[in-house]
């Protein structure tokens, strides 16, 4: 057994002495949820809502866990479907903790993936925050658009993008590449950083620029113009974050990780 293996094994026996087992992996529907799970580690409610009509929404969180919400993963949402009907009922149900603990819940701001349904249901409820996309997703958007044109680019130029992805989202300086494609797609992702009145400026000139290079791109940039430049869905002004630049992070990547972690055992 690795070393690895060993610190790992050590450290789940002994969170097993301080902690209730983590269930075994099952269907959210008939999940039961042990008493244990209950209460928090303060002994405070921690289960807030659990309903299943039409479809199970369990919703994890406490009076202490709800005056850090906005600046820490510390509220959990298990559900069936990602749907505004959803949404609805698992914002409502927070809600409706915090008056009973007596906490008033107005964040100034929401950061999300690019989901209509969050969006919608976000606005609803909390009518004075600024709804704002997360830039790894905005990323994740124009990769996957690149993939889907494997027939137009050659393989070498995907890995070489995929390379510059990496090291994008390492926070590493981003090195001098020969091809000037390979530049003027980490340009396009880099929008968010720009300062919103010039983004519209900036697109279309990498957007020339990129055309100039390899006119199959042309499908590619009235994809980015149609969804994020000129849509009303997703206003410039929403996966903008320049503004935040070193007060809050531009993901929510910290978040999709303690789901994952989550979503293992459920």
């Amino acid at each position: 057994m690795s070393m690895f293996q060993q610190i790992r094994w050590t450290g789940y026996r002994k969170r097993l002495k301080v902690l209730p087992p983590c269930p075994k992996r099952t269907n959210l529907r008939s999940f039961e949820i042990p008493q244990s799970f209950h209460l928090n580690s303060l002994k405070e409610p921690f289960l807030i809502h659990d309903s299943a009509d039409p479809y199970r929404i369990i919703v994890f969180a406490s009076k202490t866990s709800l005056r850090y919400l906005g600046t820490k993963p510390v509220c959990y949402s298990a559900t069936e479907k990602k749907d505004l009907k959803t949404y609805l009922t698992l914002f409502q149900s927070l809600k409706d903790a915090a008056i009973a603990f007596g906490i008033n819940i107005a964040p100034s701001s929401h950061l999300i993936d690019f989901e209509i349904a969050a969006s919608k249901a976000s606005k609803e409820f909390f009518h004075n925050t600024d709804i704002s996309y997360c830039h790894f997703h905005f990323a994740q958007a124009i990769w996957r658009k690149i993939k889907n044109l494997n027939s137009v680019i050659h393989e070498h130029l995907i890995l070489s993008i995929m390379h510059m992805l990496y090291v994008y989202y390492s926070d590493l300086i981003i090195e001098a590449h020969e091809k000037n494609i390979q530049k003027h797609i980490v340009d396009l992702i880099s929008l968010p950083m720009v300062p919103t009145n010039l983004v519209r400026e900036r697109f279309e000139i990498i957007s020339q620029e990129l055309c100039w290079e390899d006119l199959s791109f042309k499908p590619f940039i009235s994809y980015l113009r149609r969804t994020y430049i000129n849509s009303k869905q997703f206003p410039i002004a929403s996966w903008n974050h320049y503004n935040y630049l070193g007060i809050r992070s531009r993901t929510n990547n910290r978040l999709e990780g303690s789901h994952r972690q989550l979503k293992k055992y459920i």
